[in-house]
């Protein structure tokens, strides 16, 4: 294309469409790595949930030792496997409720990633049509500048 006083205009266009590229690539990346950051931290709150049970449960089992040492008889061993049966309980009621919550998080990054795609080639579609309308324009305007002397001397 030849150089004519509207060159810079449709190069600075073109620049500015393509930075939209860029800024497309750029929050999808983001996107993702949020969305990848989020379904991580689950990992360590259930950790720290199955860690509190735990401690639970050793502090129980604290309390019916002591119980015992004080000479509380037999019913001690009955309680302990009650309290035991109940922990255990609760560790099957936490890794079921886990498992629904990991399922629900895969489900939600497979929708974000579907999402996100969808939006980043509208994004980058759009931009290629913006970036394909300048070329156009600017054809057009070479041309129609090839026929236009202008007169700078004025005479």
């Amino acid at each position: 294309m030849s150089e004519n006083p509207y060159t810079q205009t449709f190069e600075m266009q073109r620049a500015m469409i393509e930075s939209s590229r860029t800024a497309t690539e750029a929050s999808v990346a983001m996107t993702r790595a949020a969305t990848q950051a989020f379904v991580d931290s689950t990992e360590t709150t259930k950790s720290a949930q199955k860690s509190g049970v735990e401690f639970s449960r050793r502090a129980a089992h604290a309390m019916l030792d002591a119980a015992a040492e004080a000479g509380a008889g037999e019913g001690v061993d009955d309680l302990r496997s009650l309290v035991d049966d109940q922990y255990d309980a609760v560790d099957d009621l936490h890794d079921e409720a886990w498992a629904a919550v990991e399922d629900a998080l895969d489900e939600y990054e497979g929708s974000v990633e579907e999402m996100t795609d969808a939006q980043r080639e509208a994004v980058l579609d759009a931009v290629d049509a913006a970036v394909s309308a300048s070329d156009d324009a600017e054809t057009a305007v070479d041309e129609a500048m090839d026929g236009v002397e202008i007169d700078v001397d004025g005479t």
